[in-house]
């Protein structure tokens, strides 16, 4: 109960960093990503509820908090990256395909493989803005994310990869955002304006302000 109770912590630390950050406007969120994030993990949770996991549930569950938070101020401060692009439109027609195929099933197990094929498929274009614009996604609160969830596991009961699978997730998207991220980051200067823009530095070279 006490890693729980302190991955509980480390995941809320992580949701006020990004939270923070897109208030201020130094991180831009993709609202595909974000939104399919708050959707998935709340019925995934839902689905392990029924099964009988109930801590296991609660921890699908908490994701769906974070990523409502931040889609709540990201829309109400016009700061996320709002230009969707075909990528974007095709990561959310799968991920929408995936919550369809999720609620055809009866299974519990096929549930949770197509809750996670949604997550993976909607986390693609926050993986590509990673790349693309490192400087748009917050360091610390993936790694705080990423350090959250193993926590969680080892405080968990029950091992059952039904179970863990949908956390699983999380985590290994979590640390391919934050490896794309620094890898970015050391690779190209800040002041590449194809590169995001970090705190502080508030026009790129084509004089953009970032807001």
């Amino acid at each position: 109960m006490t890693l729980l109770i302190v991955a509980v912590v480390l995941r809320l630390a992580c949701v006020s960093t990004y939270a923070v950050a897109t208030y201020r406007r130094t991180a831009k969120p993709s609202l595909v990503s974000w939104s399919f994030w708050m959707i998935t993990p709340l019925i995934a949770g839902i689905a392990q509820h029924f099964d009988g996991r109930t801590a296991a549930g609660w921890l699908s569950s908490s994701y769906a908090v974070g990523p409502a938070l931040v889609v709540a101020i990201s829309l109400s401060r016009g700061g996320s990256a709002v230009e969707i692009t075909r990528a974007d439109i095709v990561c959310a027609m799968s991920a929408g395909a995936g919550l369809v195929l999720w609620q055809t099933t009866n299974s519990p197990l096929w549930a949770i493989c197509f809750s996670i094929l949604t997550d993976i498929t909607a986390a693609v274009p926050t993986i590509i803005k990673s790349y693309l614009h490192p400087w748009t996604e917050p360091v610390t609160a993936y790694a705080l994310s990423a350090l959250a969830t193993p926590t969680a596991l080892i405080g968990l009961t029950d091992w059952r990869l039904i179970s863990i699978a949908f956390a699983l997730c999380v985590l290994c998207l979590d640390l391919v955002i934050l490896i794309a991220v620094l890898t970015r980051r050391f690779v190209r200067p800040p002041q590449d304006s194809h590169m995001g823009a970090p705190p502080g530095l508030e026009k790129d070279q084509r004089g953009a302000t970032w807001e």
